[in-house]
Formats: C-alpha cells, structure tokens, sequence
C-alpha cells in the first residue's frame, strides 16, 4: 500500500514550529555560548572606546587584537574560538576576515604554557596606587585597588561607573558588574562585595560630584592597559612579566 503524501500546508506549518533554518545551524546550547561571546565582543569594544569596525581590515585588527588580549589576560582559548566560530556562523562571508584571528589561535594552542603572567603581590599593588596618587592619577589609584581586592577582569574595571557602586552601612559596597564574562554564563547580572572599609570610604568620597553613568576610568580598559604600564615601568617591575590581569 503506497504511503500517502505529506501536504505542502503541513510540511509548511511543522515547519514554522520548527523555525528558521539560520537558527538551526548549531546545538541550542552552543548557540548560547556563541551569543554569549559576540556579546562580551560588543562589551570589549565599549571598554576601548572602539565602534563596531567598519572595513575588513579594520574587523581583522579587532578580532587579532582581543585575541592578543584574551591569551595576555590569562583566558580560556576557547573563548577565542567561541567568537571565531560566532562569526562564521552568523555571517560566513566574512570569513576571510577571521583568518589573521584564528592564526593567532592555533598559535596560541603551540604555546599554551611558555607565558603565565605573574600574580601581583600585596605590596606591589600598593605601591602602584601610591605611585598614581603621586602622579595625581587617583582614579586609577582607584580602580587599580578595587580591581586586585575584588578580582575584577579588566574589561569589568575599565567598564565601572560611579553608579555601579552601592554605599551601604557599616563599611560595604556592592559592585555591579552587569552581564560579564561570568554572568552570561549563568544567565543573569554579577556583582562583588567589598567589604574593605578604607577602600569603601575612598570609594564613597569619590563619588562625591560625580554622575551615575560616568566613568570611573574615562578611557576604558585601554587607558588602564597603558597606564599600569608606565607603572610598572616606573616601579622597576619590568622583569616580573605583569599585565593588568596579574591585579586579580
């Protein structure tokens, strides 16, 4: 007995209930982590103050240059690979533009183990923040302690606003970080305590005069790269092979 046909309607409506075929390209739960890493892509951009790139070339340095970041910071390559992978998925003509990214990624693989950046002791961040009030950089003085006391990323503390810090009683602050690295993992908002309370009374005197959605750091990630590297410099750290993810 010959099978009867399934009409065109039918086909049509499972169809819809089923949905696009663009959204079916990968598992469900790799197309989280995907999402997830264009989203914190969008977020490094903000914390350089970079727009989203509008040429080839311009697209191919970005992704090149937060891979330089990622691998320097002391991240998982895999989140390299998650945007890479993103990219092609959402958009694979640009392929050719992810070229110069994914070398660096398979670079990354032969040398996973040849460069650790060195963890920041006490009293070098201290002497850090010294430095940076004598050099009338006291944001930076700042940040620099809030990001080694409450092991923030370096996007997380070139991205903090003034608003972000909630003053409590008793010495205690509460940090809100937004959808983070950690956060779009688990699906919501991150935020820290600290509970240092000669960094939360600095914290609270700072914000003294400022507006909720300003900067604590005008430029972003970008400026406290640079300046904790004439810092370190300055300090005759040079040698220690520090980077500003060494602070967390």
């Amino acid at each position: 007995m010959a099978k009867s046909r399934v009409s065109r309607a039918a086909k049509a409506k499972a169809r819809r209930r089923i949905g696009p075929l663009a959204k079916k390209t990968v598992a469900p739960q790799t197309r989280k982590l995907y999402d997830a890493a264009l989203d914190l892509f969008k977020l490094w951009l903000k914390s350089e103050g970079y727009c989203w790139p509008r040429s080839e070339f311009e697209f191919s340095d970005r992704l090149m240059e937060v891979a330089e970041i990622l691998w320097e910071e002391g991240e998982s390559k895999a989140d390299l690979a998650n945007l890479l992978s993103a990219f092609h998925d959402a958009m694979p003509a640009i392929d050719p533009w992810l070229r110069g990214a994914w070398r660096l990624y398979y670079v990354w693989k032969r040398n996973e183990l040849t460069e650790q950046s060195t963890p920041a002791k006490e009293e070098w961040v201290e002497a850090m923040a010294g430095l940076a009030l004598h050099w009338r950089w006291p944001e930076m003085a700042l940040v620099i302690m809030l990001t080694y006391w409450c092991l923030l990323r370096t996007a997380e503390a070139g991205n903090l606003l003034y608003g972000d810090a909630e003053i409590s009683k008793g010495g205690i602050a509460l940090l809100q970080l937004g959808l983070t690295k950690g956060g779009k993992r688990r699906g919501g908002s991150e935020a820290v305590i600290l509970d240092r309370e000669s960094l939360v009374n600095w914290l609270e005197a700072s914000k003294k005069g400022r507006q909720p959605g300003e900067r604590i750091i005008p430029g972003g990630a970008k400026e406290l790269r640079r300046k904790f590297a004439k810092l370190v410099s300055s300090l005759g750290l040079g040698s220690a092979n520090l980077r500003y993810y060494s602070l967390r």
